[in-house]
């Protein structure tokens, strides 16, 4: 299991808990919070997983934004995120319990499995969103319309 330290946990948004958050953030140096943000991506970019932790909240920006961002989502379920892990197998979310605890230790015995699935699924956006790539299957689309 890695130790604490190994781990650097960045909390952005705000919330009623914002003053708790900050507060237990100021305790712990392995904890920074950033709060409200206009700019999120770039701490998708920075991160190997987003843990969306919610029991209300549907259809969240967060959620595409940081798919977009090649990350892997920790979440627990909500009708939504289940609606479109049921409809697109491959999304990399990965339901939790609504137990800390728990998500603690899934969290520490797979970082590096969480890791893995970041960096293939950056290469895989890279891939995708590559203007060659993205030429060559607008010209496989066009023969195919022509029947050429």
């Amino acid at each position: 299991m890695n130790k604490i330290n190994d781990i650097k946990l960045i909390i952005v948004g705000d919330g009623p808990l914002r003053n708790y958050v900050l507060s237990y953030s100021r305790k712990l140096k392995n904890i920074t919070y950033v709060g409200k943000t206009d700019t999120p991506e770039i701490f998708y970019n920075c991160c190997d997983v987003l843990l969306f932790y919610t029991k209300f909240e549907e259809r969240s920006r967060v959620i595409p934004e940081a798919l977009g961002c090649g990350m892997t989502i920790l979440s627990t379920p909500t009708n939504d995120l289940i609606l479109l892990k049921d409809r697109y197998k491959d999304i990399p979310i990965l339901f939790i319990p609504y137990e800390p605890s728990k998500i603690a230790k899934f969290i520490l015995r797979n970082v590096n499995k969480l890791k893995e699935i970041k960096m293939g699924r950056k290469q895989y956006i890279i891939k995708e969103q590559d203007s060659r790539y993205v030429r060559k299957q607008i010209i496989k689309v066009y023969k195919n319309i022509l029947k050429i």
